[in-house]
């Protein structure tokens, strides 16, 4: 006996290995199964390499909905509490493990709502060091990490916060690059922290003029990184990195031409099968039906070879908000994030 005295190892360990959209409805059939503390059965979940990625879809006043690709099933989220937004918002949402990040910069100061997955509830939570918008970040495991931005009075910041320190990103390094300075010149070098050394490097020339002004989404697949933009193609490009010969590499287009290209599509990544260690590309944008106007949010899949053959794995009417909804969808819902701050 062990985690919960009412229930045997052997029924813990069947349970652990059940997909997570299985769970409301093993709980319902035992009162037992209720009352098990849920952040151990995730340990135990992690314990055996147990991982799945569920897409995390912001739609509108509150409401999430989440695809699970598995299953190929929607849920929905419980409301999500906040102040209401406006539209100078600067919104940021992120998966960090477990947990939903929902970032908002409103009045010179960041409040941020957090999502456990685990146990299925929102809690505000602690704020980064330094209040900011319009920054990048990136994810990798439980490491949050957030670079440049602006703060109240519009001054660029030459500064970075990380959250939750364990894990490393591309080749131990956290790449920044893409944005503007104060004279609203588009940074065309990439700035790379080395988490081993923790140091920093400039890597020059590291996107094309075309690149650096467009509107894109960027993740990391098996170690490389891709891009999507629509500057360089009418239908839409997806590129990789070469870090061999410092260059970006054609490996795709889009799966269809989007209705708004630059703004309506997102990049990320998830494993096919919990047990195996290959990501694969996730194409996320909204595309509208000609005959009936109706618009709808199309999940595709592809793996990272040229060329790129995308399937599609789900749809849901309707269309998910740039600003403040996509770039969080990724998640790794094996582990409790145990660690309330920002460094």
């Amino acid at each position: 006996m062990s985690m919960n005295d009412m229930l045997p190892d052997s029924l813990l360990n069947l349970l652990a290995f059940c997909w997570r959209s299985d769970h409301p409805a093993i709980y319902s059939s035992n009162r037992a199964l209720q009352s098990i503390d849920k952040h151990a059965l995730f340990n135990l979940r992690k314990a055996n390499n147990l991982v799945e990625h569920w897409f995390l879809i912001y739609d509108t006043d509150g409401s999430w909905s989440v695809f699970d690709p598995y299953k190929n099933v929607w849920h929905t989220l419980p409301q999500m509490p906040f102040p209401p937004l406006t539209v100078s918002d600067d919104v940021t949402v992120m998966c960090v493990e477990a947990d939903l990040l929902f970032c908002v910069y409103n009045g010179g100061s960041n409040f941020i709502n957090k999502f456990e997955l685990v146990t299925n509830n929102w809690s505000p939570s602690a704020g980064m060091t330094v209040s900011r918008n319009l920054y990048g970040w990136a994810v990798a495991g439980n490491l949050a990490l957030v670079a440049g931005g602006a703060d109240s009075n519009t001054k660029p910041l030459a500064a970075a916060d990380m959250y939750d320190f364990d894990t490393a990103f591309v080749d131990n390094k956290f790449y920044v690059f893409g944005g503007e300075g104060e004279t609203g010149n588009f940074f065309t070098s990439a700035e790379l922290y080395d988490i081993g050394s923790k140091k920093w490097s400039v890597v020059e020339n590291f996107l094309p003029e075309n690149l650096a002004m467009a509107s894109k989404s960027i993740t990391v697949a098996n170690g490389n990184i891709y891009l999507a933009t629509a500057s360089t193609d009418p239908d839409g490009e997806v590129l990789m990195y070469d870090r061999t010969f410092g260059e970006w590499v054609f490996k795709g287009l889009f799966p269809y031409d989007l209705v708004r290209k630059t703004m309506d599509c997102k990049l990320s990544v998830y494993r096919p099968a919990r047990e195996q260690s290959v990501d694969r590309l996730v194409f996320i944008g909204t595309r509208m039906d000609p005959p009936t106007g109706q618009m709808a949010t199309e999940i595709y899949a592809a793996e990272p070879v040229e060329p790129l053959e995308w399937q599609l794995l789900g749809s849901k009417t309707g269309w998910f908000a740039p600003k403040t909804g996509l770039d969080g969808y990724y998640i790794r819902s094996i582990l409790p994030w145990n660690q309330q701050r920002w460094r």
